[in-house]
């Protein structure tokens, strides 16, 4: 084709607008109504312009959402607008991906009869190959698909069900990474489509590598799709869905809801981990890292746990805090890359903001390292430290700062991580109870399956009112999902440090929770004179000096200690109203701690 003036700003056009052209050119065979225009939704052209703009993608669908469709769709523009542009598509097994490519050729044969519809010039079962020289093969997943080709984009369709994909994908990306770098001003990179499959067995390797785009250590960018996000789709379609799986509620879980599914050796009930709804978090900072659910609230209180790596890339180091009063995730921060003595800079930051929080650090190793960055940068105030002594021991420690300052935080052993994770899988227990005694009960074992299943979403549904957010982390689930218990007993996961900061908080408020608990503001409505209510702030801040080994909060009052705290809470309440006021995204208030 001989591109004119016009022709060529019709083409520069097309190649700046791909859904602009796949609306108004391709058109798919529609179940019902036959074949009709590719109408997109909106999550469809989001995934169009995150392909152009970060060029690997990941996703977790439902069934039936439309994602091979807009694939397709992609595989079509691309062929069609840049000449010699190689597309290849590697799928489980002949049938598959014949398939899949017989779903772009009726795209192709219904294109409109015009100057764009460029000459087919091969046309069989695994391949197109246009006039502009640019090819879409189709081929069942091997070691051997790709070696030797020159590929611009590479489509990997239901990832999670190929047998061998490590192996398969070891072997295929280098040969492509090195074509990629060549590809200047051409659309490039690689797209994982799939239904999770479990967490073991064929599903493991797409589970690491969507957990690893979570984590952000790889170079994929992670998008659900979950069925809601079709509009025609409503409860009739859902259930509908339901019984062609049978009613089986781990097959809805995995094709439906999202969910891995977790293999029967996870140290935490899988019953109840398959049925754990994740809520986005209302504000992610610019790399990533933190994650925030709530905003800290006058007069709650907050408790926080920590596990610090070295920052070489190998683990994370991560905070976990959670309400008191509820147990709700409010915060979440996890990265790899960051230095002890910065990692001590959010903490003090993120702990301080809500509200001076009791925040209990791993100790062991580069823990100790951590702590004595915070108390330097804390001009040897510290920060509201949690330690792991009993009454007894705490009057022997406090004789010495030295001995006391060795207290911070808990000390993990053989011995006292049993006892820290099994107080984590009690509270899971007694947040979701509900849900594992419904799967669980020998009567819910005979009754009818769709009996079964609809007990299960009815006890989801109750959770999801009485328990929502006690686990909010898409990040935590995921870890939880790969926390198993190997053959020896021992319970550990390829990635588990955002789970050893949530046990190690969890074992803080277990401990602590007689302080902990004591909201002044509900003592004030509650009790009959103020008396009562000054003897709960001296309580809780008797608490916190006690265990603290800064020698200026030894030798302040309980009074003088009070006065001080309530004007630093005076002080962010007063940067919260004025936040509000001003209506500023949540992304900027925290933009701050990493400066």
């Amino acid at each position: 084709m001989e591109l004119n003036e016009t022709l060529l700003e019709k083409l520069i056009e097309n190649r700046k607008e791909p859904c602009k052209w796949i609306e108004n050119n391709i058109k798919i065979q529609h179940p019902a109504h036959g074949i009709i225009p590719f109408k997109l939704y909106k999550f469809q052209k989001q995934i169009i312009d995150l392909f152009l703009a970060k060029h690997f993608v990941i996703t977790l669908k439902s069934r039936q959402v439309g994602l091979s469709t807009l694939i397709q769709a992609i595989c079509l523009w691309t062929a069609m607008h840049y000449s010699n542009y190689n597309v290849l598509i590697l799928s489980a097994g002949m049938r598959n991906a014949s398939k899949f490519l017989r779903k772009i050729r009726l795209m192709y044969e219904n294109l409109p009869n015009d100057q764009w519809k460029i000459k087919l010039i091969t046309d069989n079962k695994q391949s197109l190959e246009f006039q502009n020289g640019s090819i879409i093969t189709v081929v069942p997943a091997t070691r051997q698909s790709s070696l030797g080709e020159s590929i611009n984009l590479l489509v990997i369709d239901e990832a999670a069900f190929i047998n061998n994909i490590k192996s398969i994908y070891q072997g295929a990306y280098p040969t492509i990474s090195r074509a990629f770098n060549s590809f200047k001003g051409k659309p490039y990179g690689i797209i994982l489509i799939s239904t999770p499959n479990g967490i073991t067995g064929t599903g493991e390797w797409y589970h690491e590598m969507y957990e690893g785009a979570i984590q952000k250590q790889n170079k994929y960018i992670p998008v659900k799709i979950h069925w809601t996000a079709v509009p025609e789709y409503d409860k009739k379609w859902y259930l509908d869905q339901c019984k062609q799986l049978n009613w089986d509620y781990r097959a809805i879980a995995a094709e439906l809801e999202l969910s891995f599914v977790s293999s029967g050796n996870t140290y935490a009930p899988g019953q109840i981990l398959d049925t754990i709804d994740v809520t986005e978090p209302i504000a992610k900072d610019y790399d990533d890292n933190l994650w925030l659910w709530e905003l800290p609230v006058k007069g709650s209180t907050y408790v926080a746990g920590v596990d610090v790596a070295y920052g070489d890339k190998q683990d994370s180091s991560t905070v976990q805090i959670l309400d008191a009063f509820t147990l709700n995730q409010v915060a979440e921060y996890d990265c790899n890359s960051i230095t002890v003595d910065k990692f001590a800079d959010i903490i003090i930051k993120l702990t301080r903001y809500y509200n001076n929080a009791l925040v209990n650090i791993e100790r062991n190793s580069p823990g100790k390292i951590l702590i004595d960055k915070i108390i330097d940068k804390t001009d040897k105030i510290g920060l509201n430290f949690y330690r792991d002594v009993n009454k007894n021991e705490l009057e022997n420690v406090l004789r010495t700062a030295d001995s006391f300052k060795s207290y911070i935080g808990t000390n993990v052993t053989g011995i006292s991580r049993d006892v820290i994770l099994g107080n984590m899988y009690n509270v899971i227990l007694d947040k979701y109870t509900e849900a594992l005694d419904t799967i669980m009960t020998e009567e819910d074992e005979n009754k009818h399956a769709q009996e079964k299943f609809e007990a299960l979403m009815s006890s989801k549904e109750k959770n999801t009112v009485k328990k929502k957010g006690v686990i909010r982390s898409e990040r935590l689930l995921h870890q939880l999902l790969g926390f198993v218990v190997d053959e020896h007993g021992r319970p550990a996961g390829k990635k588990d440090d955002l789970v050893m900061a949530w046990a190690h908080c969890l074992y803080a408020w277990t401990k602590s929770k007689a302080f902990l608990l004591k909201d002044v503001a509900k003592v004030l409505n509650n009790v009959v004179g103020l008396n009562d209510v000054k003897r709960a702030q001296e309580d809780i801040v008797k608490f916190m000096r006690d265990r603290s080994d800064s020698k200026i909060w030894q030798k302040l009052s309980v009074a003088e200690l009070q006065e001080i705290l309530d004007e630093e809470n005076t002080e962010n309440s007063k940067i919260n109203k004025e936040t509000v006021q001003k209506e500023t995204p949540l992304t900027k208030i925290y933009k701050s701690f990493f400066k």
